[in-house]
C-alpha cells in the first residue's frame, strides 16, 4: 500500500505547549510548515495517512480537511476520542465524515500497545514519512522509506522547521 501514501508524524498537543495561547505563535510556525506539505503532496495525488492523534496529526488533518485533499484515517481502538475536550470531539467527527478511508487497528479500550500498533501500521503503510520529532519514538520502524525530519536540534526547546 505505500507507493502513493505519505504520513506526518511529531509531539502531542502536551508536548508544544498544550491549549495555551502562549504556545500559539510556535504552534502556528508549526502548522504553517504541515500545511506546505500537504498542499505538496495533494499535487503528486498522494493520500495522507493519520492517526488522529491530538497535535501534529490533527493539525494534518485539519489542513487536508481546509485544502480538501485526500486522507486515510488509523483508529488504535474503540471510542479513541471519547476522553478529548468537546471542541476537539467535533473536529474528530467532521473528520471521520470526510475520509477516505478509516482503518481500525484495534478494538476494546486504550492501551499504549494498541496505539503503537497503530503506528506502525500507519508508518508501514506510507512510503514517505515526515517526522517533527528531535528524536524518533524507539519503537518506529521506517526502514526503506523516505523520512524527512522537520525539526533540527537546536540549543532551546524551540521547534524550527527547515
Amino acid at each position: 500500500m505505500s507507493s502513493n501514501y505519505y504520513t506526518i508524524i511529531g509531539p502531542r498537543i502536551t508536548d508544544l505547549g498544550g491549549f495555551d495561547e502562549a504556545a500559539a505563535n510556535k504552534q502556528n510556525a508549526i502548522k504553517k510548515v504541515i500545511n506546505e506539505i500537504v498542499i505538496e503532496n495533494q499535487k503528486k495525488d498522494m493520500t495522507l495517512l493519520s492517526g488522529c492523534a491530538l497535535g501534529i496529526e490533527m493539525w494534518a488533518l485539519q489542513s487536508a480537511l481546509a485544502n480538501k485533499a485526500d486522507y486515510n484515517l488509523y483508529v488504535p481502538f474503540d471510542n479513541f476520542e471519547q476522553k478529548w475536550p468537546k471542541a476537539q470531539q467535533k473536529l474528530y467527527k467532521q473528520i471521520v465524515e470526510k475520509a477516505v478511508k478509516i482503518i481500525q487497528t484495534g478494538t476494546g479500550e486504550f492501551s499504549v500497545d494498541k496505539l503503537k500498533q497503530k503506528d506502525n501500521k500507519m508508518w508501514a503503510d506510507a512510503s514517505t514519512v515526515y517526522h517533527f520529532y528531535l528524536i524518533l519514538p524507539k519503537y518506529v520502524k521506517l526502514d526503506g522509506k523516505k523520512v524527512i525530519a522537520k525539526l533540527e536540534d537546536v540549543e532551546s526547546d524551540e521547534f524550527i522547521a527547515f
